[in-house]
C-alpha cells in the first residue's frame, strides 16, 4: 500500500467533507479531487463512512500524542494541563471547519460506526479534561470533576466557534490561560457553596439509542483510557499499552472480538499497582 497516496485520499476527503458536506461528498469527488481511480479509492477504504472514521482517529492520535509528550516534561500539574490545553485546541484549530463540524454537529445524521467513533473521542477527551482538573485542583474536586469537565469543553467550545465565525486571529495560548482562570473562580464558588454536583457519569455518558453505543461501552473507553494515564506514571508500563491499544481498538470495531480483548486483559494481570488493578477488575466485570 502507498501510504502518500492514502494520505491524499484523507485530506482530499476532509477538504471536500469541510466544504461540501458528508451527504454531498461523493467517492467519485473524492477520487476526482485525488486524481486516481474508484478502484484505487476502495483498496484503502471499504466506504465513504470507513473515510470519515479513519480521519477522525488519525486526527485526534496526532493531537493525543502531543498531549501525551507533556506529561515526560516535569512540569507543574497547572503548566501541564495548560500546554496540553494548548496543543488539543491547535489540533482543532488547525482543522477548525472539519472537527467543529463533524465532532459536534453533525452526528445524528451520521451512521453507526461513524458515531462510535466520534462518541468514543469524546469520552477520551472528557477522560483527559477530568484527569487534569483532579490534578491542578486535588481531592477536594472530585465530586464535581463531571459539571467541570462539561463546563471546561462547553466555555472553550463556544470561544473557538464564536471567534472563528467572527474571523477574529486565535490566540490559543491566551486562551487556553484564560479559560483555566475562570475556572479557578468556578471551583472556588463550588467548594464554598457546598452546593451538591449536578451530574453524574450516568448524565454523561451517550444515551443507549447513540448508534448502539451503550452506557457500557462508554465506560470501557474510559477505563481504558484511565489505566492507561496511571500506567504512563509507571516505569512498568510498554507491554500493557501496547495490550492496552488493542483492547481500544478492538472496542471501536463494530464488532468487537471479545475473545481478543480476554487475550489481552490476560497480559495485564501481573501488574502490581494497587490504583490500577482496581479499575482493570471493573475492566473485567463490564465485559
Amino acid at each position: 500500500m502507498d501510504q502518500h497516496k492514502e494520505e491524499r485520499i484523507q485530506e482530499a476527503g476532509m477538504k471536500l467533507f469541510s466544504e461540501k458536506g458528508f451527504e454531498a461528498t461523493s467517492v467519485q469527488d473524492i477520487v476526482d479531487e485525488c486524481g486516481i481511480s474508484k478502484g484505487s479509492f476502495y483498496s484503502y477504504f471499504k466506504s465513504k463512512d470507513a473515510l470519515l472514521v479513519t480521519i477522525l482517529t488519525h486526527h485526534y492520535r496526532m493531537i493525543e500524542k502531543r498531549i501525551q509528550e507533556v506529561d515526560h516534561m516535569k512540569l507543574q500539574p497547572r503548566e501541564t494541563f495548560i500546554v496540553q490545553l494548548t496543543h488539543l485546541y491547535e489540533g482543532i484549530y488547525k482543522h477548525r471547519e472539519f472537527i467543529i463540524t463533524y465532532a459536534y454537529e453533525q452526528i445524528t445524521r451520521l451512521n453507526a460506526t461513524v458515531k462510535r467513533r466520534i462518541l468514543h473521542i469524546q469520552t477520551k477527551r472528557r477522560a483527559f479534561y477530568r484527569r487534569g482538573l483532579q490534578m491542578i485542583y486535588g481531592e477536594q474536586v472530585t465530586p464535581y470533576l463531571w459539571d467541570l469537565a462539561i463546563m471546561l469543553e462547553g466555555i472553550a467550545h463556544t470561544f473557538i466557534r464564536m471567534l472563528l465565525q467572527n474571523g477574529r486571529e486565535l490566540q490559543i495560548e491566551k486562551l487556553v490561560k484564560y479559560i483555566v482562570n475562570r475556572i479557578d473562580n468556578i471551583v472556588e464558588g463550588m467548594i464554598n457553596s457546598n452546593e451538591k454536583p449536578l451530574l453524574q457519569e450516568s448524565d454523561v455518558n451517550p444515551p443507549r439509542n447513540m448508534g448502539n453505543v451503550s452506557l457500557t461501552g462508554a465506560r470501557l473507553t474510559e477505563l481504558v483510557t484511565i489505566i492507561k494515564d496511571e500506567l504512563r506514571k509507571s516505569s512498568q508500563n510498554e507491554n500493557y499499552l501496547v495490550s492496552l491499544d488493542v483492547i481500544e481498538e478492538e472496542l471501536d470495531r463494530e464488532t468487537p472480538r471479545y475473545p481478543v480483548i480476554k487475550g489481552m486483559l490476560s497480559n495485564l494481570e501481573d501488574i502490581n499497582i494497587k490504583e490500577v488493578e482496581i479499575y482493570i477488575e471493573e475492566l473485567k466485570r463490564s465485559l
